[in-house]
């Protein structure tokens, strides 16, 4: 009975220890934090600008970049998106619908347009189309580098 206060002593410190791992441990999970989405599609989600717009032109590759072009792609949870592209003071809109498979982008616009494709690489997304342009067909090659929040 000598080492009943002693004894006491001990397992008032070890239920002090395990409840401090139990609360380290519940702090820790908790500061974890929300993680990244794995839902296809989530990291193409949000706006996207553009880094320059190129195209072949009597053999010469000509590319226009910020200022002389600006642009941004806008792709929403809906599998929606906003292609906003303004070359000397005009604007031009398109919407349409994307669908990512791996890491192939297919973008479908609303208006009788026919469908391009791209591809997503981290943080940014190159895409080819061609555009008939004063009775000229032009292969156009954007890229586009995604927003930092």
């Amino acid at each position: 009975y000598i080492f009943n206060p002693l004894r006491k002593k001990f397992i008032n410190r070890g239920l002090r220890m395990k409840k401090l791992i139990v609360v380290f441990l519940l702090l820790s999970f908790l500061s974890c934090g929300k993680k990244e989405s794995t839902e296809p599609g989530s990291n193409l989600l949000g706006t996207w600008n553009l880094l320059s717009i190129s195209y072949v032109e009597q053999g010469q590759t000509i590319e226009l970049t910020p200022p002389a072009v600006a642009g941004s792609i806008v792709f929403t949870t809906d599998n929606r998106y906003t292609l906003t592209i303004i070359i000397s003071g005009v604007t031009e809109t398109e919407k349409g619908s994307w669908h990512l498979s791996n890491n192939d982008l297919t973008m479908k616009p609303d208006i009788n347009e026919p469908v391009y494709s791209g591809t997503v690489s981290s943080d940014i997304i190159t895409f080819n189309r061609l555009l008939l342009i004063n009775e000229k067909v032009y292969d156009i090659t954007a890229k586009f580098k995604k927003l930092q929040k």
